[in-house]
């Protein structure tokens, strides 16, 4: 099992030696993400009057038989 877990590895690229040749082209974390955004200063927000789930289609139908 190991063999073949080894020969795997190998063939697909997985393993660390393999993999360094390609670092930079990709985000490996969340945290390079937010150092980007906190870098380039703009963090973009989206604000939409509308529900957007269902707790808040429940929310606004009580508030409005509430009132």
């Amino acid at each position: 099992m190991s063999k073949t877990y080894d020969m795997l590895m190998k063939s697909g690229n997985f393993t660390a030696v393999q993999n360094k040749s390609a670092q930079g082209e990709f985000v490996d974390s969340i945290g390079e993400i937010v150092a980007l955004c906190e870098k380039e200063g703009f963090i973009p927000r989206y604000y939409t009057t509308s529900p957007q789930d269902q707790v808040d289609f429940t929310l606004r139908d009580m508030q409005r038989y509430t009132y």
